[in-house]
């Protein structure tokens, strides 16, 4: 895990848009196949993201809206529109 936390260089909640889709099988003490699906997450930043899990027993979305940005006045820094 540390190996590839320094090799794709994702750190935090600042870490900057990126897009995973990756696939998931939960096996029960016995070693038999319980439940199998998939993930999938959209990140902007902590208040700009999609994630969902999907299978036959879980279907699960979580949105945090984007959100319009204006544009700076006046040379000023990027806001959020009210």
């Amino acid at each position: 895990m540390e190996l590839g936390r320094r090799v794709n260089g994702l750190q935090g909640l600042d870490a900057g848009p990126w897009h995973l889709k990756s696939s998931y099988e939960v096996f029960d003490t016995d070693g038999k196949s319980r439940d199998k699906g998939t993930f999938e997450g959209w990140w902007v930043d902590a208040k700009q993201y999609k994630l969902a899990f999907h299978s036959p027993q879980l279907s699960f979305e979580e949105y945090v809206p984007f959100t319009a940005y204006s544009e700076p006045e006046n040379g000023g820094e990027r806001g959020q529109t009210k």
